[in-house]
């Protein structure tokens, strides 16, 4: 009887597939960084930007306070950029534009 029975698939692998066909390559990239943003950008940063669009290979990260973003800005960005694009592969990520909460 167990020999006639499709074999067993899990269930992220069709899943995977159909979300394949109605997400662009790009928006399903946004989703994975922002499922594993706190190992991207750490847990301090997390706690105050969260990753919001993104377009032309360019991140748009909401920011929660306008003071932050002067700050986020310097060396910081720099080292988000590097590990986007450690995350998703080399020249991913050109770019990272910090807009303030409720800004978009």
């Amino acid at each position: 009887m167990t020999s006639h029975l499709p074999s067993t698939v899990h269930i992220s692998e069709p899943l995977e597939n159909v979300m394949g066909k109605l997400i662009s390559p790009q928006d399903m990239k946004l989703i994975e960084i922002k499922d594993k943003w706190v190992n991207i950008a750490g847990a301090q940063i997390a706690k105050i930007a969260s990753p919001l669009d993104i377009k032309s290979n360019i991140l748009y990260v909401e920011v929660a306070h306008s003071a932050w973003l002067r700050e986020l800005r310097g060396a910081s960005k720099k080292l988000l950029i590097e590990n986007i694009n450690r995350f998703c592969g080399n020249d991913f990520c050109k770019d990272i534009r910090f807009v303030p909460s409720g800004g978009r």
